[in-house]
């Protein structure tokens, strides 16, 4: 969980920052973003409110991936687990 959550931050940064650059939010307004907010950040500027959904969901994005390959990655282990404790006839 601790790897899933820095992800979700280090991914949630990244494209808020890049997020935030491309909409050309002044400097004034990212200095009020508290980034540990995640998605609850709230500055008022419309353009913000934007960026930080979309920069959460990114973050999410690759957070349900990782999961997702991790869930794969155990069937095919158990799979192959049972596979060699199964007794031959």
């Amino acid at each position: 969980m601790a790897v899933f959550s820095l992800v979700l931050t280090t991914v949630f940064d990244a494209s808020l920052e890049r997020r935030m650059e491309t909409g050309r939010v002044p400097a004034a307004v990212r200095e009020r973003v508290e980034r540990a907010k995640l998605a609850a950040i709230d500055v008022g500027d419309r353009g913000v409110k934007a960026a930080v959904r979309e920069a959460f969901v990114d973050g999410y994005r690759v957070v349900v991936w990782m999961a997702a390959l991790l869930a794969v990655a155990s069937a095919v282990s158990a799979g192959v687990m049972i596979e060699r404790g199964s007794p031959t006839r």
